[in-house]
Protein backbone atom coordinates (compact mmCIF):
# COMPACT_ATOMS: atom_id res chain seq x y z
CA UNK A 1 0.00 0.00 0.00
CA UNK A 2 0.95 3.45 -0.27
CA UNK A 3 -0.44 6.82 0.70
CA UNK A 4 0.94 10.10 -0.90
CA UNK A 5 -0.14 13.35 1.05
CA UNK A 6 1.15 15.79 -2.51
CA UNK A 7 -0.10 18.59 0.26
CA UNK A 8 -2.72 19.10 2.72
CA UNK A 9 -5.30 19.52 -0.45
CA UNK A 10 -4.49 16.27 -2.29
CA UNK A 11 -4.12 13.01 -1.23
CA UNK A 12 -3.28 9.89 -3.64
CA UNK A 13 -3.22 6.15 -1.99
CA UNK A 14 -3.58 2.61 -3.77
CA UNK A 15 -3.00 -0.75 -2.82
CA UNK A 16 -2.62 -4.23 -4.09
CA UNK A 17 -4.03 -7.02 -2.72
CA UNK A 18 -4.07 -10.75 -2.84
CA UNK A 19 -7.43 -12.85 -1.22
CA UNK A 20 -8.01 -17.04 -0.65
CA UNK A 21 -11.12 -17.43 1.28
CA UNK A 22 -11.25 -20.86 2.31
CA UNK A 23 -14.14 -23.53 2.79
CA UNK A 24 -16.84 -20.64 2.23
CA UNK A 25 -20.31 -21.94 3.91
CA UNK A 26 -23.99 -21.21 2.43
CA UNK A 27 -26.81 -23.08 1.60
CA UNK A 28 -26.41 -26.07 -0.72
CA UNK A 29 -28.68 -27.61 -3.57
CA UNK A 30 -26.17 -30.88 -3.05
CA UNK A 31 -26.97 -31.04 0.76
CA UNK A 32 -30.45 -30.33 0.63
CA UNK A 33 -30.33 -26.62 1.51
CA UNK A 34 -28.36 -27.16 4.47
CA UNK A 35 -25.30 -24.72 4.74
CA UNK A 36 -22.15 -26.38 3.76
CA UNK A 37 -18.79 -25.86 2.54
CA UNK A 38 -19.13 -24.57 -0.73
CA UNK A 39 -15.64 -23.15 -2.41
CA UNK A 40 -12.49 -21.62 -1.69
CA UNK A 41 -11.32 -19.37 -3.88
CA UNK A 42 -8.43 -17.00 -4.36
CA UNK A 43 -8.39 -13.21 -5.98
CA UNK A 44 -5.93 -10.18 -6.55
CA UNK A 45 -6.83 -6.63 -6.93
CA UNK A 46 -5.75 -3.16 -6.51
CA UNK A 47 -7.71 -0.17 -5.50
CA UNK A 48 -7.18 4.07 -5.75
CA UNK A 49 -8.41 6.86 -4.46
CA UNK A 50 -8.02 10.08 -5.31
CA UNK A 51 -8.96 13.00 -2.05
CA UNK A 52 -9.03 16.13 -2.46
CA UNK A 53 -10.09 19.52 -0.25
CA UNK A 54 -10.04 22.93 -1.27
CA UNK A 55 -11.25 25.81 1.29
CA UNK A 56 -15.30 25.16 1.28
CA UNK A 57 -15.22 22.05 -0.66
CA UNK A 58 -13.59 17.87 -0.20
CA UNK A 59 -14.18 15.08 -2.28
CA UNK A 60 -12.95 11.76 -3.49
CA UNK A 61 -13.23 9.14 -6.40
CA UNK A 62 -11.94 5.48 -5.97
CA UNK A 63 -11.38 2.98 -8.53
CA UNK A 64 -10.99 -0.86 -7.84
CA UNK A 65 -10.62 -3.55 -9.91
CA UNK A 66 -10.61 -7.52 -8.78
CA UNK A 67 -9.76 -10.53 -10.65
CA UNK A 68 -10.04 -14.39 -9.99
CA UNK A 69 -7.31 -16.35 -9.80
CA UNK A 70 -8.00 -19.73 -8.67
CA UNK A 71 -10.77 -21.58 -7.30
CA UNK A 72 -12.08 -25.25 -5.73
CA UNK A 73 -15.58 -25.92 -5.69
CA UNK A 74 -16.95 -28.39 -3.43
CA UNK A 75 -20.24 -28.41 -3.92
CA UNK A 76 -21.03 -30.46 -7.36
CA UNK A 77 -24.30 -28.26 -8.28
CA UNK A 78 -22.00 -25.17 -8.81
CA UNK A 79 -19.69 -24.59 -11.76
CA UNK A 80 -16.34 -24.00 -10.88
CA UNK A 81 -14.96 -20.55 -12.65
CA UNK A 82 -11.07 -20.73 -11.89
CA UNK A 83 -10.28 -17.31 -13.56
CA UNK A 84 -13.47 -15.89 -14.74
CA UNK A 85 -14.80 -13.36 -11.54
CA UNK A 86 -18.35 -14.36 -10.83
CA UNK A 87 -21.28 -13.06 -7.94
CA UNK A 88 -19.18 -9.83 -8.16
CA UNK A 89 -17.86 -6.89 -10.49
CA UNK A 90 -14.39 -6.67 -11.50
CA UNK A 91 -14.77 -2.85 -11.96
CA UNK A 92 -16.16 -0.56 -9.23
CA UNK A 93 -15.89 3.59 -9.36
CA UNK A 94 -16.88 5.68 -6.36
CA UNK A 95 -16.97 9.60 -6.75
CA UNK A 96 -18.22 12.34 -4.33
CA UNK A 97 -17.85 15.79 -3.72
CA UNK A 98 -19.30 18.15 -0.57
CA UNK A 99 -19.50 21.61 -0.31
CA UNK A 100 -20.63 23.37 3.13
CA UNK A 101 -20.87 27.18 3.47
CA UNK A 102 -21.97 28.08 7.47
CA UNK A 103 -24.92 26.06 7.85
CA UNK A 104 -25.78 25.18 4.41
CA UNK A 105 -24.03 21.90 3.30
CA UNK A 106 -24.30 19.91 0.11
CA UNK A 107 -23.22 16.73 -1.60
CA UNK A 108 -23.33 14.40 -4.68
CA UNK A 109 -22.11 10.75 -4.39
CA UNK A 110 -22.32 8.15 -7.65
CA UNK A 111 -21.04 4.66 -7.88
CA UNK A 112 -20.81 2.34 -10.87
CA UNK A 113 -19.63 -1.10 -11.00
CA UNK A 114 -19.09 -3.14 -14.37
CA UNK A 115 -21.13 -6.33 -15.09
CA UNK A 116 -21.29 -9.10 -13.05
CA UNK A 117 -21.31 -12.68 -14.46
CA UNK A 118 -23.27 -15.56 -13.38
CA UNK A 119 -21.70 -19.06 -13.02
CA UNK A 120 -22.60 -21.30 -15.75
CA UNK A 121 -24.51 -24.02 -13.45
CA UNK A 122 -26.70 -20.57 -12.16
CA UNK A 123 -27.66 -20.02 -16.02
CA UNK A 124 -28.58 -23.49 -16.33
CA UNK A 125 -31.36 -22.94 -13.76
CA UNK A 126 -34.28 -21.53 -16.15
CA UNK A 127 -35.70 -20.03 -12.97
CA UNK A 128 -32.40 -18.03 -12.49
CA UNK A 129 -32.94 -16.62 -15.64
CA UNK A 130 -36.44 -15.56 -15.55
CA UNK A 131 -36.03 -13.76 -12.25
CA UNK A 132 -32.13 -12.28 -12.49
CA UNK A 133 -30.95 -12.47 -16.20
CA UNK A 134 -27.99 -13.66 -17.59
CA UNK A 135 -26.15 -11.26 -15.94
CA UNK A 136 -26.39 -8.49 -13.53
CA UNK A 137 -25.65 -5.12 -15.74
CA UNK A 138 -23.42 -2.40 -15.72
CA UNK A 139 -25.17 0.52 -13.70
CA UNK A 140 -24.08 3.83 -12.37
CA UNK A 141 -25.97 5.14 -9.39
CA UNK A 142 -26.19 9.40 -8.28
CA UNK A 143 -27.47 10.44 -5.18
CA UNK A 144 -27.38 14.49 -3.96
CA UNK A 145 -28.39 16.04 -0.33
CA UNK A 146 -28.03 19.84 0.84
CA UNK A 147 -28.98 19.92 4.77
CA UNK A 148 -29.44 23.56 6.56
CA UNK A 149 -28.46 23.55 10.07
CA UNK A 150 -31.07 25.70 11.59
CA UNK A 151 -29.01 24.91 15.63
CA UNK A 152 -26.99 22.15 17.10
CA UNK A 153 -30.03 19.92 17.48
CA UNK A 154 -32.48 20.35 14.25
CA UNK A 155 -30.94 19.91 10.94
CA UNK A 156 -33.52 20.01 7.52
CA UNK A 157 -32.57 17.49 5.01
CA UNK A 158 -33.68 16.95 1.33
CA UNK A 159 -32.12 13.53 0.30
CA UNK A 160 -32.44 11.89 -3.10
CA UNK A 161 -31.46 8.50 -4.13
CA UNK A 162 -30.84 7.12 -7.47
CA UNK A 163 -31.19 9.65 -9.57
CA UNK A 164 -30.80 8.24 -12.57
CA UNK A 165 -33.40 5.71 -11.37
CA UNK A 166 -31.40 2.51 -12.00
CA UNK A 167 -32.12 -0.90 -11.64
Amino acid sequence: AIDYKRSNNLNLRANIYNTKCENQIAYSLQNNNLSTNLYTLSNIGVETELLFAWENMSGFINYSFVKRTDEEILDSTIAISKTDLTWYPEHTINMGISYKWNDLSASLLGHWQSAVCRRASDKLRLIYLQARGAEVEAFMTIDAKVSYAINRNFELILSVKNILSQK
